[in-house]
């Protein structure tokens, strides 16, 4: 049985190298996506009074960025070191984004109204005019 040091130095250095450069490109999304929301990014689930509904920069084509960028890093990763246990890991990541996408998604149509129900209606969740 190979070791895991040695599954990865059979990994040509190009996968090795695009993996890492996804991986990049997804935490910059995700760091664009926080400058751009600026105080109103926080990992708790809360709207505060006359918080504004953010449409530009990331946010004009999809509503929740900065887990796009994390699940853009994460399969980076998986790709760059090619471990069994990446994928599991991803997954473990999208079952947590599958429940918290629509307890966020509620807190923001309470909180914002039909300006956030507005914006729902013409953004995607996560992939830009797919999902």
């Amino acid at each position: 049985m190979a070791s895991s040091a040695t599954v990865c130095a059979r990994r040509p250095r190009t996968i090795f190298v695009a993996g890492l450069t996804i991986a990049a490109l997804g935490q910059a999304l995700r760091l664009a996506a926080a400058r751009e929301l600026g105080e109103s990014f926080t990992f708790k689930v809360h709207t505060h009074p006359e918080q504004p509904v953010v449409q530009t920069g990331p946010y004009w084509l999809i509503r929740h960025p900065s887990y796009t960028g994390a699940l853009v890093c994460a399969l980076g990763f998986c790709l760059a070191y090619g471990n069994w246990l990446s994928p599991a890991m991803v997954a473990f990541l999208i079952g947590g984004y599958v429940h918290r996408i629509p307890s966020e998604e509620a807190a923001m149509l309470e909180g914002m109204g039909s300006g956030y129900a507005e914006y729902m209606l013409r953004s995607k969740r996560l992939v830009p005019f797919i999902f």
